[in-house]
């Protein structure tokens, strides 16, 4: 096992033994405190390794996105912009450069282009779009570093096109409510398979 491969297998280790599941709550409602779920530089730069489009050393876009993943992406892209007629929306752009998560879809307060250069201002809502478990993991352990060190945030999702399946994650106070088949943005006030 190389070096890379271990540390990961670490990270998941860490990540299952000490759980961050608090409670339950009505059918597959789940909730973990933001404040106890501390990242360290390093564990922000293997979640980065794991998930990052552009990968730490800059090697360009990942070859793992399929035509199915990218086509649903387009996808998301458009109907947002036929339904909402707002320009606040990117696909597969970094949140910031200090932590290094690249969300599928996010949805910002506030875009400005000036020339070439693109200007963000608060993420509000990220989409990660899966289509395994394993994936899943992952893109979960984003969407709780996106909680923790991104408080603009108030929802995010996950959706499996494999299995059709929505995952909502939403900030309420100082947790994260996880809700499984659960595809309503009270963010934008609607239902995200509506953009699909």
């Amino acid at each position: 096992m190389d070096g890379c491969a271990e540390k990961k297998k670490q990270i998941l280790e860490k990540h299952l033994k000490y759980g961050y599941f608090e409670r339950k709550s009505g059918k597959g409602a789940m909730k973990k405190k933001i404040k106890d779920y501390d990242y360290t530089h390093e564990e922000l730069r293997q979640i980065a390794l794991l998930t990052d489009r552009d990968y730490i050393e800059g090697l360009g876009m990942a070859t793992n996105n399929t035509n199915s993943h990218q086509s649903i992406q387009v996808d998301i892209l458009q109907n947002y912009l036929i339904k909402f007629g707002r320009r606040d929306i990117l696909t597969e752009t970094r949140l910031s450069d200090a932590i290094r998560i690249t969300p599928d879809v996010s949805i910002w307060e506030k875009i400005e282009r000036k020339g070439s250069i693109t200007i963000t201002k608060n993420p509000l809502l990220i989409i990660e779009i899966t289509h395994n478990t394993r994936n899943d993991r992952y893109s979960e352990k984003n969407i709780y570093a996106v909680f923790k060190y991104f408080p603009s945030v108030q929802e995010s999702f996950i959706y499996n096109y494999e299995t059709n399946a929505w995952t909502r994650y939403r900030r309420v106070e100082s947790c994260v409510e996880k809700e499984t088949d659960k595809d309503y943005s009270r963010v934008l006030g609607c239902y995200l398979h509506t953009l699909l």
